[in-house]
């Protein structure tokens, strides 16, 4: 071939490959994207992905919104709340997608995942600079999703060693979980190769993301490891009895040494004495922690209330760590509310099942009883369904079993809410209270003292159906054709407008609590409605 028709060969070549469209970015012979990498301003912004794709495509992965639904569960999303997509599908041939993001005072990143057929895209959203920011667990915790931290804390607990889970907890004592962590060469499920121990203190640096209603840090970057050179290895919380007696926590050690100290002002813990158990060097470890046995006394609790105190560990080379020991009270045992009533002192542990303006009304399957806390009672800190414990004396009036818990009566120790209700309890069948069993209710005070709790009625969950009316200063409530007793609403929360159903039929159920001037019956209402 000629010269100069080898130069025009290689010249139509050149012009045909220019006339060429540029290839797409995310590129699959059947599923392009033309960007898979966008940046939006802090001050907000969109940008538009075009999409060409032989199948349906969709967006696959769900993040968490935190909000939740109706069940408690998360509610999931195709993209984290600061993210908003135009489409999270779209048909076979030319679409496209439009991502919104709105303005924000920090740097955040997320990444997408599309799917078409079998195909695979991921976009990766950057809003402002990604670069970490140095942050306590709380900030942590209550910052955005896609902004990445750098954390300090102490290894609590590992959860998973393959991709690295674990929780961390800050000087603050705010806890993080750390979800997969990379190791040196930034590689995914190779956890072991860090070395990481309960106890070591280490810096990580790592975006936040939401699932399921937890924070988590993502593939975290190690920074630093600080080695713990004293870890306590019984590290549940010491309990002793009111009796009293000894307490031991065992640790180990590498540094010089380990020292107790117990706080000046806790008199009732002393310590006792340190044994010492050498390491033993092994082919693969060749300098073994040393275990130290720490044993303490404690002596019998006479107070009526139980005690906590926190003993600090230390070790010339190494930061001191801590445990708590907690004594019971020298309350009595605990009782069911209708074995206790003998007793007068007594300590019983129960469910709110309703509340009042002067109280609540606390019940075990054995029985129940009205808390009185008087004019101070501030029924906001109470839920239905908390489960409480009373150490006190059972006393009664007008007949009704109750605890004076105001402080104005000798006897009142302990109220402690061990469990958070939810507002919702399963009630009991009702005692339908017709007019024989009003007779028979009030007959069984006749000789009764109305002040002693052992003569006081059964408070009992009951429905009524009457007419409230009004006498004199108070509304009753009064069964058809019955004279003999009638019902009172007893302090009657804001919620149950009793005055708008005068001379109307209702229904009414709650705890029948006492019985004033013989023949009242006081009710603690849980609910009322029009009778049918």
């Amino acid at each position: 071939m000629k010269l100069k028709n080898i130069i025009a060969a290689i010249a139509s070549v050149a012009v045909f490959a220019g006339c060429q469209t540029e290839p797409m970015v995310g590129s699959f012979a059947d599923f392009e994207l033309n960007k898979t990498f966008i940046s939006i301003p802090l001050e907000g912004g969109s940008s538009e992905i075009a999409i060409t794709a032989a199948d349906a495509w969709e967006v696959t992965k769900h993040y968490d919104t935190g909000k939740k639904d109706d069940d408690k569960k998360a509610i999931m999303d195709y993209a984290p709340s600061w993210i908003t997509l135009s489409a999270t599908s779209g048909a076979a041939g030319q679409s496209s997608l439009t991502i919104t993001a709105e303005a924000t005072t920090s740097g955040r990143e997320v990444e997408l995942q599309l799917k078409s057929g079998s195909k695979l895209q991921h976009i990766v959203v950057r809003q402002g600079s990604v670069e970490a920011e140095e942050a306590t667990a709380a900030e942590v915790n209550a910052g955005p999703d896609g902004k990445t931290y750098i954390v300090e804390g102490t290894v609590t607990s590992i959860v998973n060693t393959t991709y690295g889970n674990w929780y961390m907890v800050d000087k603050a004592g705010d806890e993080v979980y750390i979800y997969g962590t990379l190791d040196k060469n930034g590689k995914t499920k190779n956890f072991l190769s860090l070395g990481l121990e309960v106890g070591d203190v280490v810096k990580v640096s790592g975006p936040k993301t939401t699932y399921n209603g937890t924070v988590e840090l993502v593939d975290v970057t190690v920074l630093s490891i600080q080695k713990a050179l004293l870890k306590i290895e019984s590290v549940e919380p010491q309990e002793v009895s009111k009796e009293g007696g000894d307490v031991t926590v065992k640790v180990t050690i590498k540094g010089k040494g380990v020292y107790a100290e117990v706080p000046a002002d806790v008199d009732w813990i002393s310590y006792k004495k340190t044994v010492f158990k050498a390491g033993v060097p092994t082919l693969f470890e060749k300098n073994p922690a040393d275990t130290a046995i720490l044993s303490f006394s404690v002596v019998p609790n006479e107070g009526l209330m139980p005690r906590t105190a926190t003993i600090g560990l230390s070790s010339s080379d190494s930061k001191s760590i801590t445990f708590s020991v907690s004594q019971k009270s020298n309350a009595p045992d605990v009782k069911p509310i209708a074995d206790a009533i003998a007793d007068g002192f007594a300590h019983v542990h129960g469910t709110v099942m309703a509340i009042c303006a002067r109280g609540y009304i606390l019940a075990d399957e054995s029985g129940a009883m009205l808390a009185y806390y008087g004019s101070a009672f501030d029924a906001g800190k109470y839920k239905i369904g908390d489960e409480i414990e009373i150490v006190d004396t059972f006393a009664a009036y007008n007949y009704g079993l109750q605890m004076s818990c105001d402080g104005k009566a000798d006897g009142f120790v302990l109220e402690n809410k061990i469990k958070e209700g939810n507002g919702t309890v399963t009630y009991p069948e009702p005692v339908v209270l017709t007019s024989e069993k009003v007779d028979e209710i009030i007959a069984s005070i006749d000789g009764k003292d109305k002040t002693k709790a052992t003569d006081a009625i059964k408070i009992q969950y009951v429905e009524i159906t009457g007419t409230p009316k009004k006498s004199g200063n108070y509304t009753n409530i009064y069964l058809d054709g019955y004279d003999a007793g009638d019902f009172s609403a007893y302090q009657l929360p804001a919620e149950f407008d009793l005055a708008s159903k005068l001379d109307k039929k209702v229904v009414i159920r709650g705890y029948l609590q006492s019985i004033s001037g013989g023949k009242h019956l006081n009710i603690v209402f849980t609910s009322m409605e029009d009778a049918q």
